[in-house]
Formats: C-alpha cells, structure tokens, sequence
C-alpha cells in the first residue's frame, strides 16, 4: 500500500534538505556575502507531493505544472521506484490532478516517461 498527500514544499522541508544530493550542493560568494545553496530549475517549486510506502517517505516536488524532481528515501531499486510511480500516476489521475515531468536523473525521467507516457495512451 501507498499514501500519497499533497504539500506546500516549505512544509516539508525538514525532511526534504537531508535527501538533497551532497554533489549538488554548493557555495557561492557574492562581495562580502557567502551563501551556500542548491542548483535548483528556474522555476520555484512551491509544491511536493509525499508518497509513503513501506515506511520510507518519497517527495516529488513540482510547480503545480510539472514534477522536477524526485527524492528517495535511501538507496530504491529500479522497480521499486516503478512501482512507486505507477501508484503515484494512479493517485493523480483518481484525484483529476494531471502533471506533467520533466526530470533531470536519467534513470527517473525514463521511468515517468514510461508510466505517463504508456497510461495516457490508454
């Protein structure tokens, strides 16, 4: 089984910041001012969906439009993280909310496209 909910990204961030990739984080240094900060698209994701499944939460984060990007909880195999979209493109379709994605991992944007793409020709 899986749950699925809807939430404003700032609401979950505590549990966001910890799954951020360590390579992707970076500092940056502007006259006296040093920030350290995330490479992040352009467009603010304000939004995150949380699945939980098997006691492990997985946070997609989107702009209302589009998923961007997805957050495993620890190290999920290639099926189960199929699994875990399948029921997630079900949920959305159940609740009339349509998504589109566009993910820059490879192996996650392969997987939405399979998914999304194959239960829209339905």
């Amino acid at each position: 089984m899986q749950v699925n909910k809807f939430f404003l990204t700032s609401d979950v961030l505590n549990i966001i910041e910890p799954r951020l990739p360590k390579s992707k984080r970076a500092r940056f240094l502007f006259g006296d001012l040093d920030c350290k900060g995330v490479v992040v698209p352009t467009n603010p994701l304000k939004h995150s969906i949380v699945s939980m499944k098997s006691s492990k939460l997985h946070i997609f984060a989107h702009d209302n439009v589009t998923i961007q990007s997805c957050l495993w909880d620890g190290n999920v195999m290639f099926d189960d993280k199929k699994e875990i979209i399948e029921n997630l493109y079900v949920w959305l379709m159940c609740n009339e909310y349509y998504l589109n994605h566009y993910i820059y991992d490879y192996e996650d944007g392969l997987l939405f496209t399979e998914i999304f793409g194959k239960e829209s020709k339905k």
